[in-house]
């Protein structure tokens, strides 16, 4: 019989390794991700796996077999993590790194993406010795022939997810970087992959601060996009550029991006409220109050128009106004602006809301008792008190 196709076995790895990694995700992200959702996805893995290796013989049946015990061990990462425990979870990733080099060899696929999850794992669970091993996958990455190259990139790609869920930006960056690096290895790589690893890895750096290194990925999404023929999401990506330009001091560039963006837009297509709201806040971050104010105005007849006077968009582009109109001097119309911002997130806050509207409204009456301090300190004590009530009602409903 023939060996088996390298398309095969680069599925079966994906469904003994990279799967389970984004059930990780998942169940990090998800509260209604359960253990028998799990559970029956790992059945699902090895009943495909075992059909396989009964039809296989020889290396390739061993080969297949040696996947499906790494498919057990990783169920029960991913249920350690659950807890979470990172300790047992750094064990069973440490055994499934031992299984992978000795029953499938130091220069498998299956082997660098387990030392990549050993790595990440070392670092939650304080460990040391992740450093190491991250150099030795990365070698053994560099040596994997082209077919394996999107196999490990998808797995990066998973760990990245893994790492931004649980808090580690900074970790996260290098793996889409290496994700990003490896798929430029595939030949015709997907577009869309490509796309998503400059998206994802521009956020990222965004979250950490480092705007200059954000702006060649925003750049490079922004020209996919276009090549895939994605109006709607260069536009977007085009919106976060602006930002990090703006974050990143280069203000004339990314106002001038902002407007020509705006001036693109067709009065009544989607987004428009946003785009004016961007404009508007680089207005306001060189003082330009006068236009900045024209700018608001227009964002509260928006949404007014689309979603309704009591919506949560009016109260927050009403707050954000009244903030224009104290910076200029009219703090009377500013407060007048603030009161009816709180009145409307009183109203979205009230009983079945979601926790955000509590936050909302929290927000508010603290802008509100800012403003009124110096004339009736008295009442600015009150609305501290109702703010911090909102604030622990939205604590307790997100608890919840």
């Amino acid at each position: 019989m023939r060996s088996l196709d390298p398309r095969v076995r680069n599925t079966l790895i994906a469904i003994a390794v990279v799967f389970p990694v984004a059930c990780v995700v998942a169940a990090l992200r998800a509260s209604e991700f359960t253990g028998q959702r799990l559970a029956l996805s790992a059945v699902m893995a090895i009943s495909v796996g075992a059909l396989v290796a009964m039809l296989t013989p020889g290396r390739k049946a061993r080969e297949l077999l040696a996947l499906l015990e790494l498919e057990q061990l990783t169920g029960q990462i991913v249920q350690a993590l659950m807890r979470p425990d990172y300790r047992l979870a750094l064990q069973g990733a440490a055994r499934a790194s031992r299984l992978a080099e000795e029953r499938l060899g130091s220069e498998h696929p299956a082997l660098v993406h387990c030392l990549l999850r050993e790595v990440f794992l070392r670092k939650l669970a304080k460990e040391p010795g992740g450093e190491a091993l991250g150099t030795r996958a990365l070698e053994i990455a560099k040596e994997l022939g082209p077919g394996n190259a999107a196999t490990l990139a998808r797995a990066l790609e998973a760990m990245a997810g893994q790492a931004r869920a649980s808090g580690h930006e900074a970790d996260s960056a290098e793996f889409w970087q290496t994700a990003l690096e490896t798929w430029k290895r595939v030949s015709e790589a997907p577009v869309n992959n490509l796309l998503f690893c400059h998206q994802q890895l521009a956020a990222i750096l965004d979250d950490l601060g480092r705007h200059e290194a954000s702006i060649p990925h925003w750049r490079e999404a922004i020209a996919l996009s276009e090549r895939m023929g994605n109006s709607v999401r260069r536009d977007i990506d085009k919106g976060n550029l602006a930002w990090a330009l703006i974050e990143a001091g280069r203000f004339e560039q990314g106002e001038g991006l902002t407007r020509e963006r705006l001036n693109a837009l067709e009065p009544d297509k989607e987004g428009l409220p946003q785009a004016i709201e961007m404009l508007a806040s680089m207005l306001e971050h060189r003082r330009a109050w006068g236009e900045a104010e024209v700018l608001r105005r227009r964002v509260v007849e928006l949404f007014e128009r689309e979603n309704g006077p009591e919506h949560a968009s009016v109260s927050r582009s009403l707050a954000t106004l009244a903030r224009v109109r104290r910076e200029l001097g009219d703090w009377a119309e500013a407060e007048t602006l603030l009161r009816r911002a709180v009145g409307i997130a009183e109203v979205n806050a009230s009983e079945g809301r979601r926790a955000c509207y509590q936050g909302f409204l929290a927000e508010r009456l603290s802008a509100l008792a800012d403003l009124v301090r110096s004339r009736d300190p008295n009442e600015a004590e009150q609305l501290e008190e109702y703010a911090a009530k909102a604030r622990s009602a939205a604590k307790d409903a997100s608890e919840t």
